[in-house]
């Protein structure tokens, strides 16, 4: 069953979880579009286009005109306690190591913490859960060869069209969490053509032998807006942010996310101070574009 949940349970405005296990290997490409490197984490528009694939082409456009599926990225689980992204502000001091217990003591530089005279280097953890316990995730490299127009030559050769290449991928046997959020019209129809999904791959290759996953709707629970006065708040960002400015042009300006968060959330007095910031590029090929 990939549906857990019953729409008895659905209020106007919802979060559903939803657990992806996979069954193989997971291509993920890189932002970069290369695919000798791997995502560690499944994209919340793999997950959306697999839903715009069974609702059809007309529902899922009338669907997106009135507001919108959102779907986040499906981060590694400890079990059942689903991790983020753990802030790059965590610093550890110079070369120092695991205690004989496998913790480490690190410092979140957001909070100005007292390291005088000690030189700090971050702590580079990939993904934390709410205990504060360290995931990471397992990553492969398969390697494959094409062989040449001429069938009757058996390998490659690097010539006429062959060639020889690496896949990096997700290792199979892990789970990855993720949410949609809905109102009820929309999730009852995902619910509809989530029951009807036999055999489900995501990802590159999904033709071959990546991809097989078990997706499953667990949970849901009502979305609440709730306001909260304060004058001092820590944001960190879930996933990556791409930022226009005022003329519409791509800027990585942090006035840029200052003015996106002054809309959001109507504080005109907001101001961004002591950030921890990383860049990279993204790229990749639309097949609907059928453009870079």
């Amino acid at each position: 069953k990939h549906v857990l949940i019953t729409k008895e349970q659905l209020k106007e405005q919802n979060k559903i979880s939803y657990r992806i296990t996979l069954k193989s290997t997971m291509v993920c490409k890189s932002p970069q579009g290369n695919q000798a490197q791997t995502q560690d984490y499944i994209a919340g528009s793999k997950v959306l286009g697999l839903l715009a694939g069974a609702l059809g082409r007309e529902v899922y456009i009338d669907l997106m005109k009135h507001q919108g599926i959102r779907v986040s990225n499906a981060y590694i689980m400890n079990g059942e306690k689903r991790c983020m992204p753990a802030r790059i502000s965590l610093q550890k001091q110079k070369d120092q190591s695991y205690d004989e217990e496998g913790k480490m003591l690190v410092k979140d530089m957001l909070y100005d913490p007292d390291v005088t005279g000690k030189q700090m280097t971050p702590a580079n953890v990939p993904y934390i859960d709410e205990t504060g316990t360290k995931v990471e995730v397992t990553t492969q490299i398969s390697y494959h060869h094409q062989r040449p127009a001429d069938k009757s030559v058996g390998k490659a050769t690097g010539t006429d069209g062959s060639s020889f290449y690496q896949l990096a991928s997700i290792s199979k046997n892990q789970d990855f969490c993720g949410y949609i959020y809905a109102d009820k019209k929309q999730a009852e129809m995902i619910m509809d053509v989530m029951e009807d999904l036999n055999e489900v791959r995501i990802g590159y290759g999904r033709s071959s032998e990546f991809g097989a996953v078990d997706l499953k709707l667990e949970s849901v629970e009502t979305v609440s807006v709730k306001s909260e006065t304060c004058k001092d708040a820590v944001i960190t960002l879930a996933s990556d942010v791409i930022l226009y400015n005022e003329m519409g042009m791509l800027t990585t300006d942090i006035r840029a996310l200052e003015q996106v968060l002054r809309n959001v959330t109507g504080t005109e007095d907001l101001v961004l101070c002591n950030p921890f910031l990383r860049f990279e590029t993204i790229g990749g090929y639309n097949v609907t574009w059928r453009r870079r």
